[in-house]
């Protein structure tokens, strides 16, 4: 079971990853009918998220307005992706309070070091889980290496 789990958490991260790229190929390119691709596939893979669902509808009623790939895939990340990096922010930004809060307040470096490497984790696996990547922990140690 845990392998299992594990394999589909990777799998699922490299779909992510599969998904970038195509979108910045269709940037690249310029490319309508791969842009609509790469939106019509973020759409499905962050539907499950009720953040998302005002930028899916804009995006749904601006679809046949937009005929160049480019500007359509940035779009989609703003509408889309949007109020998750919104959120994302957030979760930075506490992150921080607490790093200087133990840092300030800690008498060791060690202890100070040992909680940045603790907070740093805690931070990749919320906004990982957040953007719908949800690592195991060879997904989460995969996503950590790329981070650093």
């Amino acid at each position: 079971v845990i392998l299992i789990r594990e394999f589909l958490a990777i799998a699922r991260l490299a779909e992510v990853e599969k998904l970038q790229k195509r979108a910045l190929d269709a940037i690249a390119r310029d490319d309508p009918k791969a842009a609509r691709s790469v939106v019509d596939e973020l759409s499905a893979f962050v539907a499950a998220k009720p953040e998302t669902a005002a930028g899916r509808r804009a995006l749904a009623e601006l679809r046949g307005e937009i005929i160049d790939g480019g500007n359509l895939v940035r779009l989609a990340e703003a509408e889309i992706l949007g109020p998750l990096d919104a959120r994302a922010k957030v979760m930075i930004l506490e992150a921080a309070k607490r790093v200087s809060l133990v840092t300030a307040v800690s008498p060791r470096a060690l202890v100070d070091v040992a909680y940045v490497v603790f907070e740093a984790g805690r931070l990749i696996r919320r906004l990982s889980e957040l953007y719908g990547g949800r690592p195991g922990t060879l997904g989460f140690f995969r996503l950590a290496r790329s981070v650093l």
